[in-house]
């Protein structure tokens, strides 16, 4: 199987793209938190359990590319890509909202051509990834429909989303959001990632790049998703 891509205007980077990355900054205290959080938002508890479930799927559908690849990530990448992706669902509800957007219908409309794009994957593997393609394709057709009505934002489907994810940042500025710092920054579009800062079987980068994949080698089989190659002699 090659890697999920996304719909049509929504495409999605592979996790096989992703590698080499550099650091961003880090991300809040989590004194709001409670046991059991990965992170608050408007009120809103993401549970570990909801992130690691998130997690193991992501790396699941990813697996077979990767190997074919012969590279790796660390899990604490893909958990805290799970965050962030989670996270920017229960955000992007109220954006809609305020930009009058029809999150309902994008929702169906965005399942019918997820339902499209997964035909060709296992049966056991169908109900994840109409699922993560939906978290993510939702999110990237919001941007575009809010882009559009910003000035320069109607010029191409690009122009648009480059436009709603500008809004969409200074929208998240104001947002009530905690998250447990032990999950590191991804960012969504670029797949910008930080590191995560300790435990929670959520492994601090192994080196100062966290997806070296010499270093992504050395971590235990469950703190990584996919294998690297050996090096060369």
């Amino acid at each position: 199987m090659t890697s999920i891509r996304f719909p049509a205007r929504r495409t999605g980077a592979s996790l096989l793209l992703l590698l080499a990355i550099p650091a961003l900054g880090g991300c809040s205290d989590g004194s709001a938190l409670h046991p059991g959080d990965a992170a608050v938002v408007s009120g809103e508890r993401i549970g570990l359990t909801e992130v690691d479930d998130l997690a193991l799927a992501t790396c699941a559908l990813e697996e077979r590319g990767l190997a074919q690849q012969g590279a790796g990530v660390p899990m604490s990448f893909v958990r805290s890509l799970a965050v962030e992706t989670l996270i920017t669902d229960v955000l992007i509800e109220d954006f809609a909202t305020e930009h009058d957007v029809d999150l309902a219908e994008v929702r169906s409309g965005v399942r019918e051509e997820a339902e499209k794009a997964i035909t060709d994957l296992p049966d056991s593997q169908q109900a994840t990834a109409l699922d993560r393609l939906a978290l993510e394709g939702v999110r990237r057709a919001v941007l575009q429909i809010v882009g559009a009505t910003v000035p320069g934002g109607d010029a191409s489907p690009d122009a648009a989303s480059a436009a709603g994810r500008a809004v969409f940042a200074e929208f998240r500025k104001d947002a009530d959001l905690v998250r447990d710092p032990r999950f590191g920054d991804v960012d969504l579009d670029t797949f910008q990632f930080s590191g995560a800062s300790g435990s929670l079987s959520v492994a601090a980068e192994p080196s100062g790049n966290a997806m070296d994949q010499a270093a992504v080698a050395e971590l235990p089989a469950a703190q990584r998703c996919g294998t690297p190659a050996p090096p060369q002699q």
